[in-house]
């Protein structure tokens, strides 16, 4: 089980971490371990991740976005199911020294808050992409137009 944060800032953004490990974008968490509850899981890989205090707004997920198998870094398959809840910070003060903590072996390149908008140009995990386009779409956030002289993406 893997889960993660939906975290808007006050001015309409998102926050996304980039792991150290490719160079796809990814909503703040990760896997659950035994005996932790979905708030928990939030709150610690929220930390771990970003440096910031996080808590889950609702105990209902926002979205159950699928499924996936894929390797870890050790080469071992793993199967995963994916649920996004919305949170919100607790104290908008990042503790910087959480971030790639050598106890945790969390490794994360960059934390940023990013526009609805501006993630079309940007690349993000596939397994994210089509919740975030919904989101979008709800939001009523109207698509930049495409530059006609760029080629089109993969």
């Amino acid at each position: 089980m893997s889960v993660y944060a939906l975290v808007h800032g006050q001015d309409g953004s998102i926050l996304m971490v980039l792991p150290d490990f490719g160079n796809q974008w990814s909503l703040p968490g990760g896997k659950m371990e035994s005996e932790e509850t979905f708030p928990t899981v939030i709150r610690r890989e929220g930390n771990e991740e970003t440096g910031f205090e996080i808590r889950v707004l609702r105990d209902v997920p926002g979205q159950i976005i699928g499924e996936e198998f894929f390797l870890t870094r050790k080469g071992h398959w793993c199967h995963s199911i994916h649920i996004i809840f919305f949170a919100e910070l607790t104290r908008n003060l990042q503790n910087l020294r959480r971030l790639n903590p050598e106890t945790t072996g969390e490794r994360i390149r960059s934390v940023a808050w990013m526009k609805l908008k501006d993630l079309r140009d940007i690349d993000i995990l596939p397994m994210f992409k089509e919740f975030l386009r919904r989101l979008k779409r709800e939001a009523k956030i109207p698509e930049t137009p495409a530059d006609p002289t760029s080629q089109p993406g993969p």
